[in-house]
């Protein structure tokens, strides 16, 4: 499996979007979206032979990153393709002389708090309360991850 990475387009949406519903329980909005467009953030698709299949948004504050939003097609996960993903992320923190990355997870999201682990972060905090979900609001956990930065 190839995969190619470029900058998220506004008429990417209308796929990224179905990717966010098909993934998550209380997907980003298009606003959401349509906001981290404007250029501020780093937004990028993930593409299969010529098809999105996955999306990252970046944030980068002087020498701190964010992903705010990254999300694998569900008929591609459990198949490295996160991974791979998230490694991405890593090497577009480093170009931009990232030395922190942090991530929020909802705290019943296994799967992708296993994906992170593997990817060297570890739980440096909670948000009580901070997702919306089917039972009511469950918490956020914090991970970060310490890059090594040459020059730096």
């Amino acid at each position: 499996m190839i995969l190619e990475y470029r900058l998220m387009l506004e008429r990417d949406l209308a796929q990224v979007l179905a990717i966010e519903r098909e993934s998550y329980s209380h997907p980003w909005s298009e606003q959401s979206f349509v906001g981290c467009l404007d250029g501020a953030d780093e937004c990028w698709v993930l593409l299969v032979d010529g098809e999105i299949v996955g999306h990252l948004v970046l944030k980068v504050i002087l020498d701190e990153g964010q992903i705010l939003n990254i999300c694998v097609r569900p008929a591609l996960q459990g198949q490295g393709v996160g991974a791979q993903l998230m490694a991405f992320a890593e090497d577009r923190f480093i170009a931009r002389k990232v030395s922190t990355v942090f991530l929020e997870v909802r705290s019943s999201n296994t799967p992708a708090r296993r994906l992170y682990d593997a990817a060297g972060y570890a739980e440096i905090g909670r948000r009580n309360g901070y997702y919306p979900s089917a039972g009511g609001r469950e918490d956020a956990i914090i991970m970060g991850l310490q890059l090594e930065i040459d020059g730096g």
